[in-house]
This record gives C-alpha cells, structure tokens and sequence, in this order.
C-alpha cells in the first residue's frame, strides 16, 4: 500500500509496475530507479509533430482511396488521381510557407512514411485496375510523384532511403532526386525486383554533395561512370553483390580521391584491378576481400597500405597481413581455419570479429591472452569450443561482447569469477544468440553491472530468475535497450519488464514483448498504457 512516506517519483514507478515483491530470503526492494521522463516539447516540436501527424494521415486517406476507385471505374479513378494532385500541391503550398528548418524537420517526418504507404496501396492498385486504365498509367505515376515531391524540402541532408523493398517506391525516389540537391546519403541496400539502375545514373548529376553512396545488386558500370563525373566528395560507396559491375568502373572509382571506404565484393571487379584501387586510393581506410581467394596483399607494397585501419575477409597469410597493415584497428574473418594469435602483434587492433572456425584450433585463447587486454569489441558468430572462462578472463577492458550461435567448451561452464573482475565492469554492451539444440552457457550474466545494452535471441539462460539476480546484486542499473526474442521455451514473463521498468533509471528500449510466450496482448496494452500515462521515454517494442 501507498503511503505518505512514499515520495512521487516512487508513486508514479509503483502505479505502472505495482508494488515491489517480497522475497522470503531478501529484504523488499524499496529502491526506484525512475527512467526519464519525457520533456515537454517546445512550441516548434509540438507543431512538426501535430503537422506531421496531419500529413501522414491525409496522404494515406487520399493514396488509399485510389485501389477503391479503381475497382468502381474509370471516372472515380480519373478524379481521385486529381484529387491526389490537389493535395500534392497544398503540402507543398504549406511547407514552402514555413520557416526552412520547421519545413525540413515536417519533411524529414513524413517522407518515408509516404513513401511506404504508396508502396502499400500500389501493389493493391495494380492488382485492382482494369486494363483500359493503362492509357492513363503517366497520370497516376506523376501524381504519386508529385506527393514525395511536395514533402522534401531541398536543404535536408538525408533521408531514409533503406530497407526499401518495394521497386515502385525506389523509384519513386530515384524521380524525385532533383529536388534534394544537399542530399549526403543515399543508400539503397534491398533487392527489389526492377533494376533502377539506368534512371538513377540519369539522375546522379544532380548529387553533387553526396558522401554516402550504397546501392546493393542493381548497381552498374553507368551508375560508378556518373558518380565518378559529378560526386567528387564520395567517401563511403558501397557496390556489393551488383555483378554488373566490371573492371570498367576502376578508372572512375578512381577519379573519387576521397574515397575512405570501398566494398565491391561480390561483384565482377577481378582481383587484380581490386589491387589497383588499394594502391592508388590515397585516403582508403578498408580492405573487404571475402569473396576473393587470392592473395590481395600479396603484390601490394606496405608504403601503399598505411591508411588502412580496417580487413574483412579469410586469413590467407597471416604474416603478410601484420606486415602490410600494422594500423589495423578491426577486423572480421570468416571460416578461420588458421592460428590467430600472431594477431596480437597488430599493437593498433581494437575489435575482432570471426564468423566460423574452431576457438581452440585457431589458438584463439592464446591470443586473447596476449591481446585481450587491450581489446574493445570481440564477436563470435558459429564458433565451436568457445572458452568463456578466458575471455573473461583476458578481456578485462572489454566494451562490446557477442556471442551468437557458438557451441561452448564445458570448461568454461561453472567456472567461477570475483564479481569485481575488471571484464564484469568493462563490458557496456552483450549480444548471445542461442544455437539450435545447443544451449548458452553464460551463468556469468548476473555478475555484468555496467550493461547498457542487452541482446538475445533464444538464449534460454535469460530467464525471469537471471534478471531478478542480477539486479539484487546490483546489476543492470544503467541499461539503456532491453531486446530480447525468446524461442519456444518460455522463460521470460510480465515480472521480468516490470521489474527491468522499476530498477533501470536509463532504460529507453524494451523489447521484444510479443516474443516472449508467456507475455500475452493484454498485458503489452496494458503496459504500454501506464508508461504513456506516465509520460515516460520509455519504447516498448512488441516484435523485431
């Protein structure tokens, strides 16, 4: 019961989470932790926010309609699509009223939001629409482009343009790129299942100011030709799995003298004219040769490799990696078959990250032992005989630590750690993935008290015991994300987000309640309930 000793911020934790539970072998936890609140918006975010809210839900009204017009006929389709245009030209007539940056933040709120409800409502449509509408095909392509147009404001930087999978969108997007002239990002990393690739090279001319530049599977020699012509500020471009991409586009991607990060794997470039861009590319800064089974550093001279910080691919010869990259600061490997702990005389080396291999066959304990305390991030990903007990052990300044789908050593089960150890401390962010049939043997969980983020797929060791442990011993006060998707097992209940909400004052993300069995709708509605009543800053996410 709630009395006047309880202060209000106590009051506002205990009418979302309920009373503290009572332990039979514990003292009942009176300490609450309030996560923050949300700060009331200034008048400018208030506005963005209703007019964005306005916009989102007029466009979809209006894009909506057009499916339904279409199966009653031709003269009710024929004026939704100007109906479509007359609200095109209010956004715009609106937006160009208002003060740059409040147009930009509107924008930058509603543009993918369009976007995807056009994509939505567009396979609908075509489903719907009878054949003879077709001679009037230009009319509903201009006027769904003229509403992503009358949405971007032209002094904006970026916007969202991933994980687009619909190819009526993507080029939607790519029609609308004159008008975002200070665009430095554009990044297209799905395969949709038109290839774009000769609009957008008719439309790069107008990126001048790009930076960023990532376009998986439809890229082309044409498209790396323009960017070469006019995006002289690329730094970043990324070209992977777009076979058509040649050893044509070398010379132009050596035009780009900026160029700090490069990934052409998985396309048509041979080995040799890779080479050729690491050699001549004053400012890169990675190598990525997965797909490559040469010896990429074999004929490459160490003076042309100093500005290279980061590897990704196979070890083919360990030596001459030491040798040829001594700045490396990261790197990923995959189906590591060779002994890795001559690594540890890379003095500049921060993270590794392996992707297949065997912990005791790679001699992987004894380059943690050698290296691991001045490592910052390890993931493992598929590693047999993974030794828990060394990494703890060794990594003692460890700030991020994944472990996902690894079959572990039984040495390293049960063995037993001073909470003090410096790794317990250290490590701000863990990531363990269950492999199927084998389960994750991390009993060490409890004794992490610094975690700031916290991920798991199906390790069954993240239980409501754990997580009640751990935050009697004093653990998991300032974790920010909470995402965990449960498997089948069921190990996770209400108790366990409760219990996360009352104790961690940081916590923003908390997740992924519609995953976890015994967690049913009704009580997510009512969670997400009281924290909204409460105002708090506080994300619940229902599913990956």
């Amino acid at each position: 019961m709630l009395d006047s000793t309880t202060n209000r911020g106590e009051q506002c934790w205990l009418s979302v989470c309920g009373e503290p539970e009572h332990d039979h072998h514990q003292s009942v936890v009176t300490d609450i932790n309030m996560p923050p609140v949300k700060l009331p918006m200034t008048i400018t975010e208030s506005f963005v926010h209703k007019f964005a809210h306005i916009v989102k839900a007029r466009s979809k009204a209006c894009i909506r309609k057009l499916p339904r017009a279409a199966r009653i006929g031709l003269p009710v389709y024929l004026q939704q699509i100007q109906n479509m245009q007359r609200e095109a030209d209010s956004y715009y007539e609106i937006l160009t009223t208002l003060p740059i940056q409040v147009s930009a933040d509107i924008s930058y709120a509603v543009f993918r939001n369009i976007i995807n409800t056009i994509a939505k409502y567009d396979s609908k449509y075509k489903s719907l629409k009878r054949r003879d509408f077709s001679a009037y095909d230009e009319q509903y392509n201009t006027a769904c482009i003229n509403i992503v147009r009358s949405v971007l404001c032209p002094s904006i930087s970026y916007y969202d343009t991933t994980q687009m999978l619909s190819s009526f969108a993507q080029k939607l997007v790519i029609e609308t790129l004159d008008s975002l002239n200070n665009l430095s990002s554009l990044i297209f990393d799905t395969e949709t299942e038109i290839d774009h690739s000769a609009l957008l090279a008719n439309n790069i001319h107008h990126l001048r100011k790009l930076e960023t530049f990532k376009y998986k599977f439809h890229c082309s020699d044409t498209v790396v030709e323009e960017l070469g012509l006019h995006c002289s500020e690329l730094k970043v471009i990324s070209l992977s799995n777009s076979r058509a991409v040649t050893n044509v586009s070398v010379s132009h991607l050596l035009r780009l003298k900026k160029l700090q990060y490069v990934n052409v794997s998985k396309t048509s470039i041979s080995c040799e004219l890779y080479q050729l861009l690491l050699i001549n590319l004053p400012e890169i800064e990675n190598i990525n040769c997965r797909d490559l089974h040469e010896n990429v550093l074999g004929n490459i001279a160490t003076e042309s490799l100093h500005t290279v910080t980061n590897y990704r691919g196979p070890i083919i010869n360990t030596d001459n990696l030491i040798q040829k990259c001594s700045n490396i600061t990261s790197i990923i490997l995959y189906e590591v078959n060779e002994d890795v702990s001559k690594l540890s005389a890379l003095n500049s080396l921060k993270s590794l990250d392996i992707t297949g291999g065997n912990y005791e066959t790679s001699n992987l304990n004894m380059f943690l032992k050698d290296r691991g305390l001045k490592l910052c991030e390890l993931h493992l990903h598929n590693v047999l005989k993974v030794n828990t007990s060394h990494i703890i052990k060794y990594c003692s300044a460890l700030l991020s630590l994944s472990l996902e789908e690894c079959i572990f050593e039984p040495s390293g089960k049960h063995a037993v750690f001073d909470r003090a150890t410096p790794h317990y401390k250290s490590t701000q962010i863990l990531n363990l993935t269950e492999a199927v049939g084998h389960e994750v043997h991390f009993e060490h969980l409890i004794h992490y008290v610094n975690l700031v983020k916290l991920y798991s797929k199906g390790a069954r060791i993240i239980n409501d015991h754990s997580i009640h442990k751990a935050i009697k011993l004093g653990g998991l006060g300032n974790l920010e994300e909470f995402r965990v998707e449960e498997t089948r097992f069921g190990a996770l209940t209400v108790k366990t987000a409760k219990r996360l909400i009352r104790h961690c004052k940081n916590l923003t993300i908390l997740g992924y309640l519609e995953c976890w069995t015994k967690v049913n709708e009704r009580q997510i509605r009512q969670l997400k309930h009281k924290t909204e009543k409460k105002k708090l800053d506080l994300q619940i996410l229902t599913h990956t």
